[in-house]
C-alpha cells in the first residue's frame, strides 16, 4: 500500500513538471536574451585583432568574383570556429543563412550558389 502511495506522488511530481509550460512572453524574452548575448559575443570577437583581420579578409574575399575553392583556402587561413567565422562574416557584409546542414551563401559574388560550408570536428569542409 505504501508503495502504491510513493507512486502516486511519484506520479504527481512528474505531472507537475510536465505541466510546467513556459508561457510565450517567457520564450521570447529567452529567446531576446540569446539574440542579445549573441550580438555582445560578436562584438567582442570582432575587436579582437583575429576578429579585425577575419573580418578584413572576408571583405577581400567577398569584394570580387570567389568559388569554393578561394572560400576554402581562406578558412583554412582563418582558422576560426564555426561561430566566430559566422560573426565575422555578418561583419564583413556576407551574405549567407545557417542551418544544421551549413552556411550557406548567397552572395553575388560567389559562385557556387549550390555548395555550402561546415565545419566538422575543428575541421572546415567545403562542399
Amino acid at each position: 500500500m505504501k508503495q502504491n502511495i510513493n507512486e502516486i506522488k511519484r506520479m504527481q511530481q512528474l505531472a507537475g513538471i510536465i505541466k510546467e509550460e513556459k508561457s510565450f512572453a517567457d520564450v521570447d524574452k529567452e529567446l531576446a536574451d540569446e539574440e542579445a548575448q549573441d550580438m555582445e559575443n560578436a562584438r567582442a570577437f570582432t575587436n579582437t585583432l583575429q576578429g579585425k583581420n577575419a573580418v578584413r579578409v572576408i571583405k577581400a574575399l567577398i569584394s570580387k568574383l570567389y568559388g569554393y575553392d578561394k572560400l576554402d583556402k581562406v578558412l583554412q587561413v582563418l582558422n576560426l570556429d564555426r561561430q566566430n567565422f559566422i560573426y565575422a562574416a555578418k561583419a564583413a557584409g556576407m551574405d549567407f543563412e545557417t542551418d544544421a546542414a551549413g552556411i550557406h551563401i548567397y552572395d553575388d559574388n560567389y559562385q557556387d550558389q549550390d555548395v555550402s560550408i561546415n565545419q566538422i570536428n575543428g575541421e572546415w569542409i567545403v562542399g
